[in-house]
């Protein structure tokens, strides 16, 4: 029996830890779905609200005769780019967070971190149906729009997939250093909700950043939305983007960006952790 237990523990001990990885998500993903659908009626409303404002920004866009150099030919096309960069980042920055104040306000956290699942796997496992959701509202949106007259560049769509993960990984990033300071801080995170609101106002979702005053320009490019978000236009809309940055400097600032901030979240996050064992708070909540 002993030589089968310590038979078994080596088995665990030399599985891949990939395979590990895919198994959490794969829990997880059926951990959201199960949740959803005992809530269908708030599954179906959320669902309703991510379109909302791309049926604003088109009557909006039927008033709009002269667009900004900076937004292209097309100002529906441009705003609707614009609202599906926010939504690929929100859905990085805001899946973990909310995944983990259902942990927290369950009780489910501690369990989490005594299941054989490493903790540096949570941020990306329990984020996996926040991102099933939000990759279909996006998808969703895009068919309504094309419905609605909007003109995307089909030649575009490999490198916008490309432009799309890197915002994706730029949002898990920074969700997960919020993640950080719910664990100690047992609420959410004021700050995010802030940055939020930022990043929708500076961005250029709506408006084009060259019409902001310098100071404000500055701050735009301190956002991964903003290069998002122009990444997303220079190779979906039609229309002159010359006065933003090149797509490569776009994307090679997402890559240092993400590179950078993602193994900084994580390593915070095990801080987060292990100073909340020290002081006893991970099952008080």
């Amino acid at each position: 029996m002993a030589t089968s237990t310590h038979s078994h523990l080596r088995t665990r001990r030399r599985e891949n830890p990939i395979s590990r990885l895919i198994a959490a998500n794969n829990a997880f993903m059926v951990l959201g779905w199960r949740q959803a659908i005992s809530y269908p009626l708030g599954f179906v409303m959320t669902q309703l609200s991510n379109f909302v404002p791309i049926f604003v920004f088109y009557f909006v866009a039927t008033q709009v005769n002269n667009p900004s150099q900076g937004f292209g030919s097309d100002y529906f096309t441009s705003v609707v780019i614009g609202l599906l960069g926010i939504k690929i980042l929100d859905t990085g920055l805001r899946g973990f967070g909310l995944q983990m104040d259902m942990a927290i306000n369950r009780g489910w956290l501690e369990m989490f971190l005594v299941e054989p699942v490493r903790w540096r796997y949570l941020p990306i496992a329990m984020s996996q149906w926040p991102i099933a959701q939000g990759l279909f509202a996006v998808l969703t949106t895009i068919g309504i729009t094309i419905w609605l007259g909007a003109d995307f560049q089909t030649s575009g769509i490999p490198l916008a997939l490309l432009i799309g993960a890197l915002g994706l990984v730029s949002g898990l990033a920074i969700g997960t250093l919020s993640a950080a300071v719910k664990v100690l801080a047992k609420s959410g995170d004021p700050i995010l909700h802030l940055y939020t609101l930022a990043a929708q106002i500076f961005s250029g979702v709506y408006f084009p950043i060259s019409d902001l005053p310098e100071p404000l320009r500055l701050l735009s490019y301190a956002l991964p939305q903003t290069y998002v978000i122009q990444g997303l236009r220079r190779v979906l809309a039609p229309g002159d983007f010359a006065t933003g940055l090149s797509t490569p400097t776009l994307i090679w600032t997402l890559v240092i960006f993400s590179a950078l901030a993602y193994p900084l979240a994580i390593w915070v996050w095990g801080r987060s952790l292990n100073y909340g064992r020290q002081l006893g708070v991970l099952s008080g909540y």
